[in-house]
């Protein structure tokens, strides 16, 4: 599971990354990749995988309390999502499409920071 973590956390600091220096094109990275039929079950079974391996990379890490929650709560997002369905899915998409540069670029860096973060804990 710890590979997985690590995997995950060099993932959010490349989408991070590319979030924070490329806002515009980050928006339309996103509508290509999230808006269609498919769009709520990716967003959601990333969730899965990163919640199960959080959770289950936790004992061994050095913030195990911390992972656990993380998992646990990226578990919770993934049910949430699935029962929200494509339907009021694609219109959170747009608005957080709809949202300032500067905002994405906010979002991007909490992004690097958490991968970064999650890459710690478990090496």
């Amino acid at each position: 599971m710890t590979t997985v973590v690590i995997l995950f956390g060099v993932l959010m600091v490349a989408v991070g990354g590319y979030a924070a220096a490329r806002p515009l094109g980050f928006a339309e990275s996103l509508r290509a990749l999230w808006f269609g039929p498919y769009g709520v079950l990716a967003a959601s079974g990333l969730r899965v995988v990163a919640g199960l391996a959080l959770v289950g990379a936790a004992a061994e890490s050095r913030f195990p309390l911390t992972l656990s929650l993380f998992g646990a709560t990226a578990l919770f997002a993934a049910a949430l999502l699935l029962l929200a369905g494509r339907e009021r899915f694609d219109p959170l998409v747009r608005w957080f499409l709809a949202r300032s540069p500067e905002l994405v670029r906010a979002w991007g860096g909490v992004a690097v920071a958490l991968g970064a973060f999650f890459i710690y804990a478990v090496v």
